[in-house]
């Protein structure tokens, strides 16, 4: 994969960005007295690149009124696969 060059400003975006990925172009334009335009063209630029891989959203689940969480893992064996799916379904 070839490198991709980042300028002082893709920098300052993504320190932005760091600290809060919530935070609006438009916001990121004003603070760095840039187009919000160039700041979404940018941002794009660097997902493209996989730079940007994303952003996540944690949830505090006893607040949301769950006790626990599961991770449910099943496995299948290929010929009984589509009668377990429609099962599940």
């Amino acid at each position: 994969m070839a490198k991709i060059n980042l300028d002082e400003i893709d920098h300052q975006i993504l320190d932005i960005l760091i600290d809060n990925t919530r935070v609006p172009f438009t916001e990121i334009s004003k603070r760095l007295l840039i187009s919000a335009g160039t700041v979404h063209v940018r941002v794009k630029k660097m997902e493209d690149a996989g730079i940007i891989k994303g952003s996540s959203l944690n949830l505090d689940y006893v607040k949301l009124g769950y006790s626990f969480i599961a991770y449910v893992g099943i496995f299948l064996e290929k010929r009984k696969n589509r009668i377990c799916v429609r099962g599940i379904k």
